[in-house]
C-alpha cells in the first residue's frame, strides 16, 4: 500500500528526516503562537522527546507543508502514560500491543477556512488508518479538547476515557479511544460512502 498517493490536489506522506524542521516550525505556529497550549522558545520550534521514536506524517500543497501528526508505537511510552497520566486515572484504560497515540494534529492556519476545513485532518487520518491496517494495529488513542471529541463522535465510534481536565482557564482536555474495528463495521452501515473513501484501492 503507497502512502504518498496525491488526492484533491493535496500530498499525505510519512516524513522524512530532513522534512521534520519544517514540521517542528508548522507545530510551533499552531500550539506555542496561536493556541498558546506550550510555550514560545527563541528557535521557534515545538518538539519534545516523543519525537526520536514517533512516525512523523504530513500533508503538502504542492511543496507547502500545510498540515501534520504524529503517531507513537505501543512499545514506547505514550504522552498519556506520562504528562496526561491524571486524564486518566480512576478509568478503565489499559495499553494494547495493537494501539498507537496520535498527537499533534493539526494544519496551518491559512488552510483552516470553509474549503478545507477538516479536509487536512481527514485526509491525514486516511493515511494513517492505512498505515494502521499495514501494521496490525487495531485502537487509535487521542487526548482531545472535547469539543473535538464531539466532532469526531459525529462521523465514527469514539468512547472517552477517564475525565475531563483544565490545564488552561476554559480549555477542556480528554482522553478517547476509537477502536478502528467498530468504526470499520459501523461506517458500513450508516456511511457506506465514507467507508468506501476510507477503504484502500
Amino acid at each position: 500500500m503507497i502512502l504518498n498517493n496525491e488526492e484533491n490536489e493535496l500530498l499525505v506522506k510519512i516524513l522524512e528526516r530532513d522534512e521534520l524542521n519544517n514540521a517542528y516550525k508548522l507545530r510551533y505556529k499552531i500550539f506555542c503562537e496561536e493556541l498558546a497550549w506550550l510555550p514560545k522558545n527563541k528557535h521557534q520550534e515545538e518538539k519534545d522527546l516523543y519525537d526520536g521514536k514517533a512516525i512523523h506524517f504530513g500533508a503538502f500543497d504542492k511543496d507547502n507543508l500545510i498540515g501534520y501528526a504524529r503517531i507513537v508505537l505501543p512499545k514506547e511510552t505514550f504522552m498519556i502514560e506520562e504528562n496526561f497520566k491524571d486524564l486518566i486515572e480512576g478509568s478503565d484504560f489499559s495499553k494494547k500491543n495493537d494501539m498507537i497515540e496520535i498527537s499533534r494534529l493539526g494544519a496551518a492556519k491559512e488552510y483552516r477556512n470553509s474549503e478545507n476545513f477538516g479536509r487536512i485532518d481527514i485526509l491525514l487520518c486516511k493515511y494513517i488508518y492505512f498505515w494502521s491496517l499495514e501494521n496490525n494495529m487495531r485502537y487509535w488513542l487521542m487526548v482531545v479538547r472535547p469539543e473535538y471529541l464531539n466532532s469526531i463522535k459525529n462521523i465514527l465510534p469514539c468512547r472517552q476515557i477517564g475525565s475531563i481536565k483544565y490545564y488552561q482557564k476554559n480549555i477542556g482536555t480528554t482522553a478517547a479511544i476509537i477502536d478502528l474495528r467498530a468504526a470499520e463495521s459501523y461506517l458500513l452501515k450508516e456511511n457506506p460512502a465514507l467507508y468506501k473513501w476510507f477503504s484502500p484501492k
